[in-house]
């Protein structure tokens, strides 16, 4: 009897342990997931950041401004065809 409830105290301290192992890893699983979800949230930012400097490289451009002081002029002679 006493052999009986050693083993079985010795699997629930087996069992507990593989628990407690089991949690550790899959909480380095999720900091890990987070710090790819950070990367991405930054690379994301810097190509937002690249376009809208190209943005507005281009709206400052002469050519440009003239493009769409044409479009403007031009809206006028446009809308009576559309009805």
């Amino acid at each position: 009897m006493k052999n009986l409830q050693h083993s079985t105290l010795q699997d629930r301290a087996t069992l507990g342990l593989s628990r407690l192992l089991a949690r550790g890893a899959q909480r380095r699983e999720q900091r890990r997931e987070q710090g790819m979800t950070t990367a991405e949230y930054a690379v994301g930012t810097l190509g937002a950041c690249t376009v809208g400097g190209v943005l507005v490289k281009v709206g400052q451009s002469e050519w440009f401004g003239e493009l769409v002081r044409d479009v403007i002029d031009n809206i006028p002679s446009l809308l009576p065809n559309l009805f």
